[in-house]
């Protein structure tokens, strides 16, 4: 058996929780309010031996609900096939119509294991009440919290990380927004809420080591199947996660809710890059085609 150690910084599950937890640790009071300061998480992985595109020449005007902003979209260039009917799709070049590489429904180079999550409370900000700036930061070591599940994860290709770099856009922040992405269209192919799977959240202070792949892991102690189900999803996920950001007409570095940033990200949504998710996203959209036409090829 094989373990891969993925760690992360997250924020505790509650500032109040945090708060009461400082001041029993330190015998300290304030009037100020406590907010978690990031933690370290790891991740451990164990490892045992609808419908398609609008006609060409069409477009959509999309105004986005956070800024008021609007842009007008070709459906055609913009739309997303589905898996199912990009399987049968294409003009024999491996792409679909609109330009896409092709993907079939179940085959993906994603994998589900066991994990152990990991959280290390290392600390904790001293707000102001009123202007909800942080003042001052105290250490704290609690004792770790620890649990089991299931998680789901595909490596990214090296063109990912190439592209990237060619753009001059961070590659742990487009990582981080195209994982926040996932999360933010599971709920449209399972029955499930957008905070019952995590994923890898970045911290502007954490300069580790991380594996290079997208990973969503569930929740609930033991996995309830989540991650199970969507693994065989992983292409339509990407798909539609690609859709989704490139839709968005929010202008924003860092995205906004209703493209890459997350309720539930631990680190409030501090390391992300809306055009380094798109890059990310279309170069795994590319690995899981190569995949599929392979498994043509040897079928």
């Amino acid at each position: 058996m094989t373990a891969v150690h993925v760690q992360q910084e997250v924020k505790p599950e509650s500032n109040e929780q945090t708060a009461a937890a400082a001041a029993a640790a330190t015998g300290t009071g304030s009037d100020s309010n406590l907010a978690g300061q990031p933690a370290s998480q790891v991740v451990v992985i164990k490892a045992e031996d609808g419908t398609e595109a609008a006609a060409a020449g069409s477009s959509v005007v999309h105004t986005c609900p956070c800024c008021a902003s609007t842009s007008t979209v070709a459906d055609a260039a913009a739309g997303v096939t589905p898996v199912a009917a990009a399987a049968g799709a294409g003009d024999g070049s491996g792409s679909n119509g609109d330009g896409r590489q092709r993907v079939v429904a179940g085959v993906t180079s994603a994998l589900c294991e066991l994990c152990v999550i990991t959280v290390r409370f290392m600390g904790y900000f001293r707000v102001h009440q009123g202007s909800g700036q942080v003042f001052d930061a105290i250490d704290l070591f609690l004792p770790d919290t620890q649990f089991e599940t299931q998680a789901c994860y595909m490596r990214l290709p090296p063109s990912a990380r190439r592209a990237c770099n060619a753009a001059g856009v961070p590659f742990r922040e487009a990582v981080h927004a195209a994982s926040h992405a996932l999360l933010n269209v599971l709920p449209l192919y399972m029955v499930c809420n957008s905070t019952d799977m995590g994923t890898e959240c970045d911290n502007p202070y954490d300069t580790r080591f991380r594996p290079e792949r997208l990973l969503l892991y569930d929740k609930h102690p033991g996995g309830i199947g989540l991650a199970a189900q969507a693994t065989p999803l992983f292409p339509e996920l990407l798909e539609r996660a690609l859709d989704l950001v490139q839709r968005c007409p929010c202008r924003y570095v860092k995205g906004c809710p209703c493209c890459v940033q997350h309720l539930d990200c631990k680190n409030y949504n501090a390391v992300l890059n809306k055009q380094g998710a798109v890059l990310v996203l279309q170069a795994a959209l590319e690995q899981e085609a190569a995949v599929a036409e392979t498994r043509e090829v040897q079928l």
